[in-house]
């Protein structure tokens, strides 16, 4: 878990809070879409991403990338 912390908090939230500024300047959203093996994989992640984030981040969600 320290590492998923760490991953999370070092590497994550900064690369998104980043692009979610360029985003933002040129007015669009950023969208994810939800694989396995992403650090926002889970509905609860992406929702602590966009805690972190901001509205910036929406969500483009393929029922079939759940299974």
């Amino acid at each position: 878990m320290d590492i998923y912390e760490w991953q999370w908090y070092e590497r994550l939230v900064p690369y998104w809070m980043e692009e979610g500024k360029i985003a933002d300047d040129h007015g669009v959203r950023l969208c994810m879409e939800m694989h396995a093996g992403n650090m926002a994989f889970r509905p609860d992640k992406l929702l602590r991403l966009l805690e972190e984030v901001g509205r910036i981040i929406g969500c483009e969600m393929d029922p079939s990338h759940v299974i």
